[in-house]
Order: structure tokens, then C-alpha cells, then sequence
């Protein structure tokens, strides 16, 4: 029997989805090195890093030893992309500065089978763990479970942003806080009021047509503050961030506490 996601559990139960970003550290232990985290999901970024889709697709099986969820942040709103993450297994996708419902159409219309969309039929591939499903039972419920996320990062696209998410087929709305300040001409200013008002008028619109919001809090009071909003999905730091104050911390213990007076 087909079980939903992780990221469709988790929030189906009324939890918070919590995950991280994977930029620099596509090995093959990673995956079970977040399994011992508790971890929902993790974000595969294309879109900053150096990965192509091959080595994606290594990331995305190696993944397959766990119940971690996997989405592919793409490069591009291109098809060649999002339906290639897709088929080599991504749980789903996140696509960068949506700014219009026309826009978010055409990532629906290369990320979901028809009658949806129209994502090319390869049933024994990737995805499929390379069996062929009955296509009557299968592609109603990959349409379904696929996590197809859109990010709201420009001035443009919080204007638009409930005619967004009002989109069939979209599942969850992203606030890309960095980019969004930029936007705003308030870059870096992660408590600014315009910030706050742009996080509560993406995820008004997300609970107006039952789509989830997705944040990443900078500061620990912003956690309590965007779960109180109604965000339901949350990016802890990336890897490369995990890495750099882990190590940081660990260096300045031991020269501290190494000093002999």
C-alpha cells in the first residue's frame, strides 16, 4: 500500500514539518547521518550550489534508506528540471520567485500526470523504485502526494501571492525571507515590520485556499512567532551553516579551555 510523504504525515497530524538544506554535502552517509536526527525533510538545492542532476539523483537514493523526505529545490522553472528531480525519485520540488498564477501553472503543468499536467509517462524509473505500477492506482496518488512548493521572494509576487495559491495543485507557499528583504529595500532586516506584514499576507493566503506555508526563522523568537501565524513547514539552518558553527564552537572550547594560567 502507497503511504502518504513524511512532510503529509507530520503536518496531516498536526505537527510542524521540520527540515534543512543540502548545498555542499551530497555524500552518501548523509542520509543516515539525518536519520538520527528525527528530521522530516530536506531541500536538494540546485539552485545555489554546484549540484547537477545526476548528482542529485545519487542524493536522492541514498535518501531511500530513510523516510526523510526529498525535495529538489530546481535552478530553473524548466521542465527538463523539475520532472528529471521528479523522476529520479524526489518526494518533490521547490521553485524559486514565483511571481505570478501563470507561473505556477506551468510548474504544475510539467510536475503533475494528467489530467493535471502533462509530466511524461517513464512508470519504471526512479520513482517507481524501477517496478511498473498499475497506472490507474499510481498516478492518481503521485499527483497527489507530490509536495509542490513555490517561493514567494519579490515585491511582485507577494502582490500576486492569492492568486497563487489559489492554484490546483500547489501545495505549499515558501517565503524566501532573504531575497524578500531585498525586495522590500530592507535587506538583512529580518524583524523589519514590512518582513512580518509580508509573512502574514502569504500565509493568509495559504489558509484561505488550504495550502501550507513554509518559512525559515532566523532568529529563535521567530520560531514561536511564524507557528503562531499558521506556518507549518520550517527550515533549521543548511549544512554549510551546520558545519561552520558546529566547528566554530568546538575551536573556541578548546582554546578557551586549553589556556593554562
Amino acid at each position: 500500500m502507497m503511504q502518504p510523504n513524511r512532510i503529509r504525515r507530520v503536518i496531516a497530524q498536526g505537527g510542524v514539518a521540520v527540515g534543512m538544506q543540502i548545498m555542499e554535502f551530497g555524500t552518501r552517509g548523509m542520509a543516515k547521518i539525518l536519520a538520527t536526527t528525527d528530521i522530516d525533510y530536506v531541500i536538494i538545492d540546485m539552485e545555489h550550489s554546484g549540484f547537477g542532476l545526476d548528482r542529485v539523483a545519487d542524493i536522492i537514493a541514498w535518501f531511500k534508506a530513510t523516510d526523510i523526505a526529498t525535495i529538489v529545490r530546481v535552478p530553473e522553472n524548466l521542465y527538463h528540471y523539475l520532472a528529471g528531480a521528479l523522476d529520479a525519485g524526489a518526494t518533490g520540488v521547490q521553485v524559486a520567485s514565483i511571481e505570478t498564477a501563470e507561473q505556477a501553472r506551468a510548474v504544475i503543468q510539467s510536475v503533475k500526470y494528467a489530467p493535471m499536467g502533462n509530466r511524461g509517462l517513464g512508470l519504471t524509473a526512479a520513482h517507481s523504485d524501477f517496478k511498473t505500477p498499475k497506472a490507474s492506482e499510481y498516478l492518481p496518488f503521485k499527483n497527489k502526494d507530490t509536495v509542490v512548493i513555490m517561493q514567494i521572494e519579490t515585491v511582485k509576487g507577494l502582490e500576486n501571492c492569492d492568486a497563487i495559491a489559489a492554484v490546483e495543485g500547489l501545495d505549499v507557499l515558501a517565503v524566501g525571507a532573504n531575497d524578500m528583504t531585498f525586495s522590500l529595500g530592507i535587506h538583512g532586516q529580518f524583524e523589519h515590520p514590512l518582513l512580518t506584514q509580508a509573512m502574514e499576507k502569504v500565509i493568509a493566503s495559504c489558509k484561505k485556499h488550504g495550502k501550507i506555508g513554509k518559512c525559515h526563522p532566523h532568529h529563535t523568537e521567530q520560531i514561536a512567532q511564524f507557528a503562531k501565524m499558521g506556518y507549518s513547514m520550517m527550515m533549521a539552518n543548511s549544512d554549510v551553516s551546520h558545519l561552520r558553527s558546529g566547528v566554530k564552537a568546538s575551536v573556541e572550547k578548546l582554546r578557551s579551555q586549553s589556556k593554562i594560567s
